[in-house]
C-alpha cells in the first residue's frame, strides 16, 4: 500500500518469482488487472510510475494485462496503438463504461477477469481514479469509492489473486494537513480483499 505505481514492477516480479519457486507456477509470470485512470504502460525510457507494467512485460514477468477505467484524455497515441496491437493487453475506458454506456462497470470487471483467468493475477488499484480521494493526482471525473470496493471484492473472490497493490493514496497532503478519509478507505479496501479471499478458501 502507498507509494507510486512504479512499485507495480517489483510487486509483479517478486510475486511471480516467489510463486514459481514455491512450485505454484510453471513460469515466473503473472497476469494483472488494474483499476486506473492511466495505463502505466508508457515506453521504456527509464523506470518510473508511468511504465511499470511495460517493464514487467519486457522482462517476462507479466503475461496478460487488463486496465479498467482509463481516461481517453490520458492515453498517448503510441500507447493506444501498442494496446490495440498486443493480444496480451486489453483495456476498457472510463468513457465506454460511464459516458457511452457500452457496458456496465461490473461487466467491465467481469471482462477483465475473463481475460486474465488462465493464470494467477495481481490486483492493482490506483486511488487517483477515485473522484473523492484527495491524492495529489486525483481525477476531477472518476469512480466512486463504492466502485473501488466492488472491484476489490469481485476480483479477489473470482481470480487466483497473487497480490493486492493499492497506490497513490496520500494521507499527508502537500500543505502538511492530513486526510483521514483516504486511510479509512484503504482499510475498507484491504478488509474487503481479506474477506473475499477467506470466503473463497
Amino acid at each position: 500500500m502507498g507509494g507510486g505505481h512504479n512499485n507495480s514492477y517489483p510487486m509483479i516480479k517478486g510475486s511471480a518469482k516467489g510463486l514459481y519457486k514455491a512450485g505454484v507456477l510453471e513460469i515466473a509470470q503473472l497476469n494483472c488487472i488494474n483499476l486506473d485512470a492511466h495505463t502505466d504502460y508508457r515506453p521504456l525510457e527509464g523506470r518510473h510510475s508511468g511504465n511499470g507494467f511495460r517493464y514487467a512485460e519486457e522482462d517476462g514477468f507479466l503475461q496478460k494485462y487488463c486496465v479498467i477505467g482509463i481516461h481517453e484524455n490520458y492515453i498517448p497515441q503510441n500507447v493506444w496503438i501498442d494496446f490495440v496491437n498486443n493480444p496480451f493487453a486489453d483495456c476498457i475506458t472510463y468513457e465506454d463504461i460511464f459516458i457511452h454506456e457500452k457496458r456496465s462497470f461490473m461487466q467491465a470487471v467481469a471482462h477483465a477477469l475473463s481475460f486474465t483467468e488462465d493464470n494467477h493475477c495481481g490486483i492493482e488499484l490506483d486511488l487517483d481514479c477515485i473522484e473523492q480521494v484527495l491524492s495529489s493526482a486525483a481525477t476531477p471525473s472518476g469512480l466512486s469509492t463504492h466502485h473501488a470496493r466492488q472491484y476489490i471484492t469481485l476480483t479477489a473472490s473470482a481470480c487466483k489473486a497473487a497480490y493486492l497493490h493499492i497506490c497513490e493514496g496520500a494521507t499527508v497532503l502537500n500543505d502538511g494537513s492530513t486526510d483521514k478519509s483516504t486511510g479509512k478507505l484503504v482499510s475498507y479496501l484491504v478488509s474487503d480483499f481479506i474477506k473475499s479471499i477467506e470466503e473463497e478458501a
